[in-house]
């Protein structure tokens, strides 16, 4: 037994006591045998958390382009627009910048409940201009949560789902409803629109799809739920995420659980 200590002092946690009868030495290596292997089973998770982060930071980096050169150009085109009284262009371009200027949030990875509204709402005045008469929307927030702080671009993936994969491909009117309030010490961010659904089976894969650690790059639909999922459960802990509820013809409910926090 005090050799196996050393090796798991030296972390080889592999060893195991060989045990033998029912005194308490006994007793105390099925203790440091059963140690081990959850101390094992913590060293695996950590690490595949450690995996999927910087996994998904990259993923994050890859949108990061240069934000001056990028404003200098949204400006010019702003400009070039009211020169030639182009205020429909002219508008969305002022909308594209302000949702890149809270995107990229001076690298800052935690904002405002406020700002993160603010963000989404951009998107969806940037997607009128496309879907005119077939998109509308309404954005309810709880006056007391405005400056809780949450992880960034959270709310936009939701919502370009619900237009891509349930407005646009229903070819009629689109409603999008976002309401956001707190429940207890959790902030409920929910994603509602009329769009076609889908039926049981494709829910339960796309529920199963999103829990799972990696996903297949051939893999498309859904990515962005997932990319959301994920990165709650990476920062705030497994028992928070996204959930989906849908039905075929009857829309699709999506909940989005996060702690309610104040500090920064």
């Amino acid at each position: 037994m005090e050799e196996v200590v050393k090796q798991y002092s030296k972390g080889n946690f592999d060893i195991k006591i060989h045990l033998s009868g029912k005194d308490e030495i006994t007793e105390l290596g099925s203790v440091l045998n059963v140690m081990a292997m959850q101390i094992t089973g913590l060293i695996k998770s950590v690490t595949e958390k450690e995996r999927q982060s910087k996994y998904l930071e990259l993923q994050t980096l890859i949108y990061q382009i240069n934000p001056h050169f990028l404003y200098n150009t949204l400006d010019s085109i702003n400009m070039l627009a009211r020169k030639n009284d182009d205020l429909q262009v002219a508008a969305m371009v002022t909308n594209l910048s302000r949702l890149f200027r809270l995107s990229l949030n001076r690298g800052m990875n935690i904002i405002s409940v406020k700002e993160e509204v603010a963000h989404v709402t951009y998107y969806l005045k940037i997607q009128k201009f496309r879907f005119e008469e077939q998109l509308d929307w309404i954005v309810e927030v709880s006056d007391e949560i405005l400056e809780c702080r949450i992880i960034k671009f959270i709310m936009q993936p939701i919502v370009e789902n619900a237009i891509y994969h349930g407005i646009k491909s229903k070819n009629e009117h689109g409603f999008i409803r976002i309401t956001c309030t707190r429940r207890g010490d959790n902030l409920e961010i929910i994603v509602e629109d009329n769009g076609k659904g889908m039926n049981a089976v494709t829910l339960e894969q796309l529920n199963k799809r999103m829990n799972d650690k990696i996903r297949e790059e051939k893999e498309i639909r859904g990515y962005g739920i997932w990319n959301v999922n994920q990165r709650i459960k990476i920062f705030y802990g497994e028992q928070y995420g996204v959930t989906i509820e849908s039905a075929l013809g009857h829309g699709t409910k999506i909940l989005i659980t996060i702690p309610a926090e104040l500090r920064n």
